[in-house]
């Protein structure tokens, strides 16, 4: 709503209340958005079936899977024992008002909801009908003549919105009253079972037939919606998870302790090599190899831990090859003064 109250309308104002005779700008931009991330633009596709059942006499199959639909599931109990979880695809792109009509009747809290409902008729190789509720009566339903119960597991709704429908074979007789805005991706093995349960005279079910439960999910059927998420978790259960947490975090520092300590043994070992070779031509310039060699190996020892400390090696070897350097020149010119300790000059007696 607007200021003033009045309702925004996407609309130019020269079309609206006219009979809408093509696609909405939202409508374009929705199938454009389809089409660059698919590659098959729904109008196309649309046009293609309808072509498709124009040659076979209106009997086509009905579309090819997509897992960037909308799917809900339906636990199924017979005489309250398990019978199986139905995913069932909805057909939102092609048939939204009665996709969404049925979506909403499956999530929690809704006032003609299906969770709990019974099938109240059964007909074998035909159809299944339950949840028959007048809460749940909406307008008319568009009819598509591309949307038609041609095989097991086409889901249907009435259209007046109250009643549900499975097909549980070819069952094109039923698109008169119900139209098809879904159908069963996972569990026809359990749609197939129903199929063999008994009925009475008036073709109800024998043994009570329900949905115990349903909800939103995803093409697999992996995850049930909000019940699951909203229940609180336990004390052990937080321990458990606490503890796993705490397990991750400790070997993810460990892991990066690990990779530390690596680097740093790379440059004392890169810093050691160029000040241990300085400390060798000093030592043997000026006659005293044996302090040159203990030069260099403090050069190293203070290079390793430079390294560790996080500084750079390098200018502390460095340091250490000059003062080697310097040590060695003065043994020259003394001559038989033994050299100093690296970068240490003894002073001359007077």
């Amino acid at each position: 709503m607007g200021k003033g109250g009045t309702k925004f309308e996407g609309d130019a104002i020269g079309v609206r209340g006219k009979v809408k005779v093509g696609l909405t700008g939202k409508e374009m931009r929705r199938n454009m958005e389809k089409y660059l991330e698919t590659g098959v633009h729904p109008e196309i596709e649309r046009a293609q079936r309808e072509a498709a059942a124009d040659r076979d006499g209106g009997h086509v199959s009905l579309p090819d899977h997509d897992p960037h639909r909308p799917f809900v599931f339906w636990d199924l109990t017979v005489d309250n024992k398990p019978a199986g979880r139905l995913v069932i695809e909805l057909y939102e792109d092609l048939h939204p008002a009665g996709a969404l009509h049925l979506r909403n009747r499956c999530l929690p809290g809704a006032t003609a909801g299906l969770q709990g409902v019974a099938f109240s008729k059964l007909l074998r190789n035909y159809a299944i009908f339950g949840g028959k509720s007048p809460a749940a009566a909406l307008p008319s339903l568009r009819p598509s003549r591309y949307l038609r119960a041609s095989e097991l597991g086409a889901v249907s709704v009435s259209n007046d919105g109250t009643e549900v429908a499975v097909a549980l074979g070819r069952s094109l007789t039923l698109d008169a009253t119900h139209q098809v805005v879904g159908r069963v991706h996972l569990g026809r093995e359990a749609l197939e079972a129903l199929a063999d349960l008994d009925t009475t005279a008036n073709d109800a079910p024998l043994q009570r037939i329900r949905i115990a439960k349903c909800g939103a999910t995803n093409a697999l059927g992996a995850h049930d919606t909000l019940d699951e998420s909203a229940k609180k978790e336990t004390a052990e259960q937080a321990a458990a998870r606490l503890a796993e947490e705490s397990a991750a975090t400790k070997a993810s520092i460990m892991d990066a302790l690990t990779e530390g300590m690596r680097g740093q043994r790379r440059a004392a070992a890169d810093g050691a090599g160029p000040s241990t070779s300085g400390a060798g031509p000093s030592g043997a310039a000026g006659g005293g190899g044996g302090g040159g060699a203990a030069a260099g190996g403090r050069g190293q020892k203070r290079s390793m831990l430079d390294a560790l400390a996080g500084l750079d090696s390098d200018s502390g070897s460095g340091s250490e090859s000059i003062g080697g350097g310097e040590s060695g020149g003065e043994g020259e010119g003394e001559g038989a003064r033994p050299s100093s300790p690296a970068g240490i000059k003894k002073p001359r007696p007077s």
